[in-house]
């Protein structure tokens, strides 16, 4: 079960992990016995009490490693569980002597080495099953999602600048489809990269190919946000009735929840003129009012105009991935066995010399360079005809000259879009405001499409220069071994010149290529601080400290702060004084008890300590005399292996592995008890063999392709074979059925007994660590809102601060991707965690996870921005609304802050937060006036569009964000009575003295209806 691996790479990579571990425990093994031996030989001290000490004092010291390397590298987990047994076995069953001698490992040994050559063989001559399938099907799996959602682009295309428009449900799929879609080819190419691969394209290529596609796919996705808008957030864009007017702090009981539940949906007649009179604007007159129609009708016409060009543009993407389609069939239709046929012939015709010119099949198929001659910088092929003629060429060109072409419709592109936007883009105060926006949301879209096709042509060069550089026919690959990888799953390309030191931080594979079947332990260090994700991440596969290409050499001098009058000037240390309290509280020694102190105050060292005390309190019972005989009789053993399995960071893993241990002992007990009767108690092997085929049939199924029990299979494994095989070695009729009962009473009291010094000793809790994820993110979210912001105002101007935002910026949402795959593999364990104190809100934490991986989205839609096209016109406009942008990013980071701070110290909401709604429309009024005909003439607007777009979906999901924490954390509302909340309500919607009567009519309507709800004594006191 060790070695088993679905593909022939994957079982050299787990036998491989398996030897080494098995080799460093046996040696360890053996230098305990030398130690013991040596005691031996001395007739000073009692021998008995000798050897027990040193057994006693070499299981801890393993027990602690074991922990320390299950917590710190969890990629070893499976392999260091199996090889934990032969210690065990050896410092409790079996009694050291005085000669040099050791029991189980001549056994152990001989099982490694049996089950190695076995799993070897099976995996490369029964049916070979190699990476080459999956990496081309994941990759062709993720070229038919992109397919799709061009599809589902050109037709929903024109829904987004027309009016009624309703947000769709199928581009919320969509988005995520893709993602899944791009982190299955992560984790293929993940597995696969240090796995023996028969294929035309390397391991190394198909790790280039998936940071092309991995960027491609995150633009598809971003490019499905649009899509999900409806005329309900236009909506509360401007209208006053839906967020809160009075004062700099919004409230967040659950009054003013009520209180928003009673507006209206959609905008009324009435309801818009009111915001205009509200907002200053005089009534028009029949010329105003005409010309705003034509301008309307205008606007109209652009929309129409721009509709075109998009659907032409989405047609040429959706006709190259399926010519990528096309030209990759062939690659995974290949099973291994024909491809190991075609290489043993090659190579016979290679020795006999009669080798053909045409010795494979190409992957991408062997197309002729064809003549570019036509020029495609005229129109873009807008009739069902011009399609075809280029559908028809694009089918016979190479895939570096299908780049060129996507290049060149990006030029025509810009050019007839930026007609269009003169049409569309102009803004006037008094046009409708809601209409502008949706055509804000619609340049923005088009900004996005740009983007999508840079990303595509350089997808398809990267593609066709792998192309042009292997031959034309399948050959083995094998892996490059590294330590980094086999002890973290880091990939270190140092020799890997043509890798992009900066954008491999996009790589999925690094996030999700290193999963294994168990649960992934991930437990935060300390208070959870963001520095410490990398090191303590368990599915990094990159080092992200070899990512980054070496910036230049700043040299920044840090401004002292204004003084207040108010604030005496500190007293300045003379500088001799200084260094001398310097090296006084700054040595070596001292570095390192610090280092020391923040390593034990870590969640994972204090696993650490309680894995070695509940396992030594277990096995102390084999070294005291009286309970020797009894622990060795009932296999104590067994119980030691199962607290060793079962026992978790936290109490909600603790927990769930329980459960799947509890289930795996009983089904494989029962099992083995049927296979043992069935066989006449031992005496005909045949049945007891036919129900072993069919246990471990299902059980490797279970444990390859069902992930959800995937954890049970090693269990049900080897509980069986400890049942039937114990049985069958000893000979006895009745010691099948005794021992496959007792296996079950070990491993149930074990578990219970996990269970209480997980709850009560030093008790972590799953909930505590999800909580402590979250607020990380937060805090994350944060870092690249700022970082992106940076990045805007340095553009081209400042390259060197620009770099370096980038640089932070990849990292933190590199860093977010795992933390939101982190948080979701807590969830079952949080699940599973009793509790007396709280309720576990499941569908709070998951609106929590999904809300900001929704946000990461909208800043990787506003994010590509950044480009480097360089534009007078889009530095003013940016520069114009830098002092918003400010106040606005500001608002959010205090209300992460906030929100974070909340989670971390499981501290209520205080009750009143910062009104970052009140910034969101001050920003949207002040960018209104830059969006004039004087800076709308380019294709730049678009630019600016999606990063409007981008902060106005930013913010409008804190809400969201508040309501999850409220609900997971609890408010300090929550407390008051309902009298205030009554009073803020009347407060907050009292009408005005310029107010209309309508607006005043509708304040005293929802007044009554509050006043309604009230306790009948709470309205005799207010009466």
């Amino acid at each position: 079960m060790a070695h088993g691996g679905t593909t022939v790479g994957a079982n050299l990579e787990v036998q491989t992990q398996q030897i080494l571990i098995g080799i460093v425990v046996s040696a360890y093994i053996l230098i305990v016995e030398g130690i013991v031996h040596g005691l031996g030989k001395s007739g000073i001290i009692d021998f008995g009490l000798a050897s027990d000490l040193t057994n006693a004092f070499a299981l801890a010291l393993f027990c602690f490693v074991v922990a320390t390397i299950y917590t710190y590298t969890p990629r070893l987990s499976q392999a260091l569980k199996i090889n934990t047994t032969s210690a065990y076995m050896a410092f409790t069953r079996f009694r050291m002597t005085r000669h040099y001698n050791v029991q189980p490992l001549p056994g152990f040994v001989f099982a490694q080495l049996i089950g190695a050559a076995v799993s070897t063989a099976v995996n490369i001559f029964v049916f070979p099953s190699t990476a080459s399938y999956n990496l081309m099907g994941s990759y062709r799996e993720l070229l038919v999602t992109m397919s799709e959602c061009c599809e589902y682009f050109a037709d929903s295309v024109a829904e987004l600048g027309i009016e009624g428009r309703k947000g769709s449900d199928i581009a919320v799929q969509r988005r995520i489809h893709v993602r899944k879609a791009a982190e299955k080819f992560g984790r293929v190419v993940g597995g696969s990269r240090y796995e023996t691969t028969i294929e035309r394209f390397s391991q190394v290529d198909y790790h280039y190919i998936f940071l092309d596609a991995s960027r491609l796919s995150s633009s598809f996705s971003t490019m499905c946000l649009p899509f999900e808008i409806d005329d309900t957030f236009y909506y509360q864009l401007e209208d006053p009735m839906a967020q809160i007017k009075h004062g700099s702090m919004t409230t967040v009981n659950h009054s003013m929840v009520s209180v928003k539940s009673f507006t209206s949906e959609r905008p009324g007649s009435r309801s818009v003129e009111r915001s205009r009179r509200n907002a200053g604007i005089h009534e028009q007159t029949v010329a105003e009012v005409a010309e705003m129609h034509r301008c309307q009708e205008r606007r109209k016409e652009g929309v129409r105009q721009a509709i075109e060009p998009i659907r032409a543009q989405l047609g040429l993407h959706r006709k190259i991935l399926h010519i990528l389609l096309d030209r990759t069939q062939v690659m995974e239709c290949r099973s291994p066995t024909k491809s190991l046929l075609e290489l043993v012939a090659r190579l016979l015709k290679k020795v006999y010399k009669y080798r053909a010119n045409d010795a494979g099949l190409s992957g991408f198929g062997a197309v002729d360079d064809f003549d570019l001659e036509q020029d495609y910088s005229t129109v873009l092929p807008f009739t069902e005809g011009d399609r075809q003629d280029l559908h028809e060429q694009l089918e016979v060109m190479s895939l570096d000259q299908m780049a060129d072409v996507v290049d060149q419709h990006i030029e025509i592109f810009e050019q007839t879009e930026t007609e269009c936007i003169k049409l569309i883009a102009p803004f006037g105060l008094r046009d409708n405001i809601q209409t502008h926006e949706k055509h804000v949301v619609f340049l923005s879209f088009m900004g996005a499409l740009r983007e999508n096709a840079i990303c595509l042509a350089t997808m398809l060069r990267t593609v066709h220069r792998i192309n042009a550089k292997r031959p034309d026919y399948v050959q083995f690959w094998f892996p490059k071994l590294s330590w980094s990888w086999l002890y973290r799953g880091r990939i270190d390309d140092e020799d890997d010149n043509e890798a992009d030191p900066v954008n491999d931080n996009w790589s999925l594979e690094n996030a999700y290529g290193t999963t294994t079947n168990g649960e992934i332990i991930d437990e935060p260090d300390g208070d959870g601080s963001s520095n410490e994700s990398t090191e303590s991440g368990s599915m990094l596969a990159m080092n992200i400290s070899n990512m980054y290409s070496e910036l230049g050499e700043e040299t920044s001098q840090e401004s002292s702060p204004e003084e207040s009058g108010s604030t005496p000037r500190p007293t300045r240390r003379h500088n001799t004084e200084v260094g001398a309290l310097y090296q006084m509280i700054d040595n070596p020694y001292a570095r390192a008890a610090r280092g020391l102190l923040d390593w034990i105050k870590r969640p994972k060292t204090r696993y650490a300590f309680k894995f070695t005390v509940t396992m030594m309190v277990w096995a102390i019972w084999a070294y005291i005399g009286v309970s020797r005989d009894f622990f060795i009789v009932n296999n104590g053993v067994w119980g030691l292996t199962c607290t060793g399995a079962v026992f978790g960071v936290t109490i909600g893993s603790t927990f769930n592995a329980g459960f799947n241990r509890v289930l795996g002992a009983l089904l494989s007990g029962a099992w083995g008890i049927v296979a043992w009767r069935s066989g006449n108690y031992g005496q005909h092997p045949y049945l007891p063999c036919f129900c072993c085929i069919i246990y471990f049939v299902v059980s490797f199924y279970v444990g390859f392709f069902v992930p959800k029990w995937a954890s049970i299979a090693p269990v049900m494994v080897i509980s069986f074979s400890s049942v039937l095989f114990s049985a069958v070695y000893n000979g006895d009729a009745e010691q099948g059925t005794s021992i496959g009962w007792k296996h079950v009473m070990v491993n149930a009291v074990a578990i219970l007994f996990t269970f209480i010094v997980s709850s009560l000793f030093m008790p972590y809790r799953a909930r505590t660590a999800l909580r402590i994820r979250l607020a990380e993110l937060l805090r994350l979210n944060t870092l690249v809102v700022q970082g992106v912001n940076h990045m805007h105002m340095a553009r081209s101007e400042f390259p060197t601060v620009h770099r370096n935002e980038l640089k932070r910026v990849r990292e933190s949402v590199f860093q977010s991707r795992i933390i939101i795959a982190k948080c979701r593999q807590l969830i079952p364990s949080a699940v599973r965690e009793p509790s007396v104190h709280e309720k576990f809100q499941l569908d709070a934490h998951l609106r929590l996870i999904n809300t900001l991986e929704t946000q990461l989205e909208w800043l990787l839609y506003s994010f590509f921005t950044h480009s480097t096209r360089s534009s007078d016109v889009l530095s003013r406009m940016i520069r114009l609304a830098l002092g918003m942008r400010e106040d606005i990013i500001g608002s959010k980071a205090v209300f992460n802050s906030i929100l974070a701070s909340a989670l971390s110290g499981r501290k209520r909401l205080p009750a009143y937060l910062p009104d970052i709604g009140t910034a969101r429309r001050q920003f949207i009024r002040e960018m209104h006036p830059l969006l004039v005909d004087q800076y709308t003439r380019s294709f730049d607007i678009t630019y600016l569009s999606r990063w409007n777009v981008g902060i106005w979906h930013l913010i409008a999901t804190q809400t969201e964000l508040c309501a999850a924490v409220r609900t997971i954390v609890g408010a300090e509302t929550d407390r008051w009575p309902e009298e205030v909340g009554f009073m803020l309500d009347c407060l907050e919607q009292a009408p005005q003295e310029h107010a209309s009567m309508e607006a005043k009519h509708d304040a005293q309507s929802v007044r009554g209806q509050w006043f309604s709800r009230l306790p009948k004594y709470t309205r005799r006191h207010l009466l």
